[in-house]
């Protein structure tokens, strides 16, 4: 769910995978770049979050980690 620009991911969205892990937030040529948060599930249940600064699909910057 979000912006789409010829099948490319861009600006504000959110993908859901299978596992049930989450990302919210920016995105810019199909990969999480800008602020964003994702969310890590382990046997269904939540077990771990960042959220702060992405570059090319990568943790970068500012950001906690809990």
């Amino acid at each position: 769910m979000g912006d789409w620009n010829k099948n490319i991911k861009e600006g504000f969205g959110t993908q859901t995978w299978v596992n049930g892990n989450k990302y919210e937030g920016e995105w810019a040529a199909n990969r999480r770049t800008g602020k964003g948060t994702y969310w890590v599930c382990e046997d269904g249940k939540l077990r771990k979050q960042y959220t702060g600064d992405w570059v090319e699909d990568k943790r970068h910057g500012v950001g906690v980690f809990t």
